[in-house]
């Protein structure tokens, strides 16, 4: 990146800055909604559930097999999720 920005730029310099991630414990699990399995992920802190995501490739796909809107499967994946792990 730098020999492009360099190159192909006016620029004579650049700054750079290292970027660390700080990520939460996470397991793994699933629900169903309407028959359709989705998975789950399930955050921790402390061993405390603060969050809970489905994943979206299994929302969409749900979402087709029941010809419903994605944003409704979401809906109810997260509603089941936050049921079976109460954050």
């Amino acid at each position: 990146m730098r020999e492009t920005i360099f190159t192909e730029t006016s620029a004579i310099g650049l700054r750079e800055l290292l970027v660390g991630k700080h990520a939460l414990d996470r397991d793994f699990g699933s629900v169903q909604v309407q028959g359709q399995p989705i998975s789950i992920k399930i955050a921790r802190s402390g061993g405390a559930v603060v969050n809970v995501q489905p994943e979206y490739d299994d929302v969409v796909a749900a979402a087709v097999a029941l010809n419903r809107p994605v944003k409704a499967v979401l809906a109810a994946a997260i509603a089941e999720a936050q049921r079976a792990w109460s954050t």
